[in-house]
């Protein structure tokens, strides 16, 4: 892979960070086995990016904005017509048409063919209007076993760090045997996210304290963690007793 999709921030996220550790052999998944969880999922591009340059076998996002708000980052806008910018297609399928047309095109490295819809919607699926506090309480939840599960700038969000430090618990506990989850929080508050709920050392300690850490990053404000199951698995947390 060139350092040019890793430069390129218009399809910059958790998937080519992800791939950038599988490059060093930090992470080691074969092509093809990746099974994908991606709670507040936000714009998938960088996932849809990963498919083309290692392979997904599922990709799952789960958020809670409505199907119309749908995104996928379509980059190099003075390329693209002036009314595919500004269609208003909102089906993930059509999106990632103008995707592959106008992004990933761009690049010798993507030589494999579009994916028809069939294809693509067997790889790539979305749950949209679906807190993550409740799809963790579904059937489909239970049955559903990523090998990753990604928890990417979603836990900093929610007010009571009991309740968040308990949803960790529960994907943790549905996490496939010898998988990885990655968890990326704000570790201090600043000025231009002082709507956030960042973690203390302590606090991210206590997100620790539930598995194996393989891999540890301080970026910034941020700090991203992945880890494992430990091998004797960990119990739910029960929520704050009502007053």
């Amino acid at each position: 892979m060139t350092e040019e999709y890793l430069a390129d921030k218009n399809v910059y996220g958790p998937g080519t960070e992800l791939l950038e550790l599988i490059n060093k052999n930090i992470i080691d998944f074969k092509r093809y086995e990746l099974i994908i969880l991606d709670v507040g999922f936000n714009d998938p591009a960088s996932f849809i990016l990963l498919h083309y340059l290692h392979g997904l076998k599922i990709y799952k996002g789960i958020d809670f904005k409505a199907k119309q708000d749908f995104n996928i980052n379509i980059s190099f806008k003075d390329r693209i017509p002036e009314e595919m910018v500004t269609s208003n297609k909102i089906e993930p399928f059509e999106r990632y048409e103008l995707f592959y047309k106008y992004v990933l095109t761009q690049w010798n490295e993507v030589n494999k063919l579009m994916l028809n819809q069939v294809e693509f919607e067997s790889i790539f699926q979305f749950v949209f209007e679906t807190k993550i506090q409740d799809y963790i309480k579904s059937s489909e939840f239970e049955l559903f076993s990523p090998n990753i599960i990604f928890v990417s700038n979603l836990l900093h969000l929610i007010s009571d760090k009991r309740e968040a430090e308990n949803i960790f618990v529960q994907l943790l506990n549905e996490l496939a045997e010898d998988g990885i989850i990655w968890i990326k929080i704000y570790n201090s508050r600043s000025e231009s996210n002082s709507y956030r709920f960042p973690y203390s050392e302590s606090e991210i300690k206590g997100l620790e304290k539930h598995m194996e850490t393989i891999y540890k990053d301080e970026q910034d404000d941020k700090t991203l963690i992945i880890g494992k199951k430990k091998k004797t698995g960990v119990k739910d947390i029960q929520p704050n007793a009502s007053p």
